[in-house]
């Protein structure tokens, strides 16, 4: 089997033995049973259980981040951009349940810095993106001048959170992501979208 093809079967088995098991509770052993490679082949790529860890989350995020950020692209408008991140969010909280759970752990598991730190660049890039989807919306007419575009894009932030939290309490309703971009875009636009 080619490297990176075992790399990557790792990395898959790595998600469904997290998901399942938590990360403290996860054997390499079980996750080198689940890719159909023995122990030693895992630590061949990972050198710890932390760092499969770290790479098979960075990996996912990647993979989303990019999928965005093609989908923003495809738009024209601050508010069809906009609303397209809140879907897509939406969408990898509900296809990537496993993931958002695992992620709710962080707190508690004991990751290198630089993992911290990508976790910050990263919160950092969606905030920055936001705001100046923000902006545009405010120099092409689309949204109020008034706003603050970096207080908006912290709300934005916070909804997609509150979106994860929804997806994993069962409350999600399939109305709730064109609920919640009505109610931004009309606190945007100071008017009703329709």
């Amino acid at each position: 089997m080619e490297t990176s093809g075992k790399r990557e079967q790792i990395l898959a088995a790595a998600m469904e033995v997290f998901s399942r098991r938590g990360f403290h509770e996860a054997k390499m052993e079980e996750i080198a049973a689940a890719a159909g490679v023995g122990k030693g082949t895992v630590y061949e790529y990972f050198s710890s259980k932390a760092e499969l860890f770290q790479e098979m989350f960075r990996q996912n995020i990647c993979k989303h981040l990019s999928r965005l950020e093609d989908a923003i692209a495809a738009e024209t408008t601050a508010t069809g951009k906009i609303q397209r991140l809140l879907e897509l969010h939406f969408q990898f909280a509900w296809e990537a349940q496993d993931l958002t759970r695992l992620s709710l752990d962080f707190g508690h598991l004991n990751f290198n810095q630089e993992f911290r730190q990508w976790i910050l660049r990263n919160q950092r890039q969606k905030i920055e993106l936001i705001t100046r989807l923000v902006r545009e919306g405010q120099e092409n007419g689309e949204f109020k001048t008034e706003l603050n575009p970096h207080a908006v894009a912290l709300v934005i932030l916070g909804t997609f959170h509150s979106l994860f939290g929804a997806i994993m309490a069962g409350t999600a309703e399939d109305r709730l992501v064109n609920d919640i971009f009505s109610v931004i875009i009309q606190g945007l636009a100071g008017k009703t979208n329709n």
